[in-house]
């Protein structure tokens, strides 16, 4: 996710994680951390118009947006991300 973002900075559907879906539950709401770690590298949560990627049906649902992201903070929790992933794996 973070890698797509700092890709494609511009591109809205990178920025835009329903929190309805299937996807975000388990791999996000689901994780220890994640949602703090969303809001750290700035996303926030709105209701925002038009489709979610759930129903596919226009509507507002919920949503954890990046409205700017910042290049620097990006790079920062991709290294977070791999921290703690050798942590993870040296615990096992």
């Amino acid at each position: 996710m973070v890698k797509n973002i700092e890709t494609y900075p511009t591109e809205a559907r990178y920025r835009e994680l329903s929190t309805s879906s299937a996807t975000y539950t388990a791999k996000i709401a689901g994780a220890k951390g994640g949602v703090r770690f969303l809001r750290a590298l700035g996303f926030e949560l709105k209701t925002v118009k038009g489709s979610s990627s759930v129903t596919e049906k226009p509507e507002q649902h919920e949503a954890m947006v990046l409205a700017a992201p910042d290049a620097q903070t990006l790079a920062e929790g991709k290294q977070a991300l791999k921290v703690s992933a050798a942590l993870s794996h040296r615990q096992l």
